[in-house]
């Protein structure tokens, strides 16, 4: 991930990417697996988000375990 800038205040954190693999800009949010209380519901939403394919939703790309952070990937609509 080259990241180019931060989408929002909140502290994990939504940034403004380009997917190396890919050349895909895309918006990654960065969330910490040591403060997320609800491991289950996370992932939950991530198989959701892997299967919704729609022209008025923002797509999923994809999402990587790095350190204790989990970062999720969705096509950017900046």
């Amino acid at each position: 991930m080259e990241f180019n800038r931060k989408l929002d205040n909140d502290s994990a954190g939504v940034y403004k990417a380009i997917d190396r693999g890919t050349g895909l800009e895309v918006a990654v949010k960065k969330i910490s697996l040591t403060e997320q209380p609800d491991k289950e519901g996370l992932i939950t939403e991530l198989l959701i988000l892997c299967d919704v394919k729609h022209l008025n939703l923002v797509n999923y790309v994809n999402s990587y375990l790095v350190r204790d952070e989990l970062w999720s990937s969705v096509l950017s609509v900046t």
